[in-house]
Order: C-alpha cells, then structure tokens, then sequence
C-alpha cells in the first residue's frame, strides 16, 4: 500500500491492539505445537531404539518453534513501536521491511518442520505402524516442508501435523495405561 495508507493503519491504536492479540494468540498456538512436538517424540521414541529419529524428531519441532515465534514477535514489535516513540511515527518502510524479514524467518522454519515429519515418518515405516505408502507420503510432506518459502508448501505440512495430532489424540484416547495404583494410608 502506499505510505499514506500504511501510516493511517498503523497510527490507528485499534489495530495495533489487534496485532498485540495476534501475537498472544500465535504464541499459544506455538505452545500447544510444543506439546504436540512432545507427543510426537514420545511416540517416535518407541520405535526408535537408537534414539536418532526421536532426537531429530524434536529438534525440528524446536527449531520451527522457535523461528516461527522470533518471526511473529519481530513484526509484532516494529508494527505496534509507533506507541513507544512518543511521537506515534510510524515508518512503512521499516513495516514492509519486517514484513519480509518475517515471512524470511518463519519459512526458515520449513527446514526445522521438515526434520521433524521425515524423522518422524521413517521411524513410522520402520516400525510398520502406517501402511507404506503413507510413510513416504509423509516424507514426501518433510521434502517439500523444506520449500516453505514459496507458501504453499506450509499448507501441506499442516495438514500432515492436523491428521498426526488427531491420529495421535484417538490413538492416545483408546489406550490404556496401566500405571501404578494408588494406596490407601
């Protein structure tokens, strides 16, 4: 948009508040990812006697995580700052610059994300718990993960992470756990 426009937008409190929620919204989004990530892992571990899958499994999850929430806090800082200079500037050059950067930073993710569903899907064809195919189709999802950065590719591997969180959910849900029983003192 032009500058005119850029700076009526961000000038407004309203929508850096919105931004602001956003950002605590995207954060939570990436704190239950972590726990997915967890789950994951766990489950991978079990098939993982070396410990390889499982560990690759968790730092790809870690890295997206990580880039994911250093991009959405990066934009979210510069886009709401005109509050923190007293003066209400806003810069649009500096917004579309951070707005690249970001996008940069989130896709640089996809090599973490790819990580996490190819380790993850090998030691699911190792183990025999998917049918074949779904296996390589889901390390087919971890290659093209890794070419975030042309945006569609971000589609594919959320779907993947939707169908394993519910897999994973109902898997979790109709197992059951025979831990240790409590005692009466």
């Amino acid at each position: 948009d032009p500058p005119t426009k850029v700076i009526a937008y961000y000038s407004d409190s309203g929508h850096r508040d919105r931004i602001t929620l956003g950002w605590l919204l995207a954060g939570l989004g990436l704190f239950f990812f972590l726990w997915f990530v967890a789950s994951l892992r766990q489950t991978v571990s079990r098939f993982d006697r070396g410990g390889l899958l499982a560990t690759l499994t968790t730092l790809g999850g870690g890295i997206y995580a990580a880039l994911a929430l250093v991009s959405l806090s990066l934009e979210a800082a510069v886009s709401t700052m005109s509050d923190d200079t007293y003066q209400y500037r806003v810069y649009p050059e500096l917004i579309h610059a951070v707005g690249d950067a970001g996008y940069i930073i989130h896709a640089a993710g996809g090599v973490g994300i790819g990580v996490m569903i190819i380790s993850a899907s090998i030691a699911f064809i190792l183990s025999g718990v998917v049918p074949t195919w779904a296996g390589w189709l889901g390390v087919v999802v971890g290659v093209v993960a890794v070419a975030s950065f042309m945006f569609f590719p971000m589609f594919v591997w959320l779907l993947w992470i939707l169908i394993v969180a519910l897999v994973l959910f109902w898997k979790g849900a109709t197992t059951t756990t025979t831990g240790p029983t409590p005692t009466s003192s």
